[in-house]
């Protein structure tokens, strides 16, 4: 699904014009917003980019509680805003 990965880097230039401001939590509902509409669409190809996040994020915090990506790269980054750059750079790290 390139079509999510080029969006991503638009909003990692842009945010403002996309989600309002840096927030890792509006980008997690944007992204669940635009998944799920492929899904409702029936467009929703298999192996898309977000596919094993949360538990490659999960293993590289070592949590096993049950908080959303969004919520464990908050706690480890202090805030919503500094969590949203970590975002980009651990999901390059991730899809490599």
């Amino acid at each position: 699904m390139n079509e999510l990965y080029t969006l991503l880097q638009k909003i990692k230039e842009n945010p403002v014009m996309y989600i309002d401001k840096p927030s890792i939590t509006c980008l997690k509902s944007f992204v669940g917003g635009y998944l799920g509409q492929l899904s409702d669409l029936g467009l929703t190809p298999e192996g898309y980019p977000m596919e094993g996040f949360q538990e490659w994020i999960q293993e590289r915090a070592k949590t096993n509680l049950s908080r959303s990506w969004a919520e464990i790269l908050i706690s480890s980054c202090g805030s919503d805003t500094n969590a949203f750059y970590s975002f980009f750079e651990l999901f390059e790290q991730f899809i490599k």
